[in-house]
């Protein structure tokens, strides 16, 4: 884990997520690696019914990375193409559960990312 990285991802989320309930908190925050043209998945995500969660990644690279966020019956909740700038995807769940995470490498390149999940 890489300190910077996860410190400006969970920058992001916290600017991306001002309307967020005080008690607000990160559950995860990491930097990982993509091959080009693969994908990483992140199982076993538990969030809660009735508060907002955020998914947010962000390259440190010029690919394009695609976030997919998917309930326990693997229904796609939201996804997103996320450029340089990053992207999220932000949802209240309707029950507590285990959520999945997928992060797509679109380009050809490698490339370090950050993830953080808030909640």
């Amino acid at each position: 884990m890489k300190i910077p990285c996860i410190a400006l991802a969970a920058a992001a989320v916290a600017s991306l997520t001002t309307a967020t309930a005080a008690h607000a908190e990160y559950l995860s925050a990491t930097q990982d690696h993509l091959h080009g043209a693969s994908y990483m998945t992140y199982s076993n995500v538990t969030l809660h019914s009735g508060e907002l969660a955020v998914v947010f990644v962000k390259p440190e690279g010029n690919t394009v990375l695609e976030l997919s966020v998917y309930d326990q019956n693997n229904n796609l909740i939201g996804d997103t193409n996320c450029p340089e700038a990053g992207c999220y995807v932000r949802w209240t769940p309707r029950w507590t559960g285990d959520f999945t995470i997928k992060v797509a490498n679109l380009g050809l390149s490698s490339t370090d990312f950050g993830l953080a999940v808030r909640q």
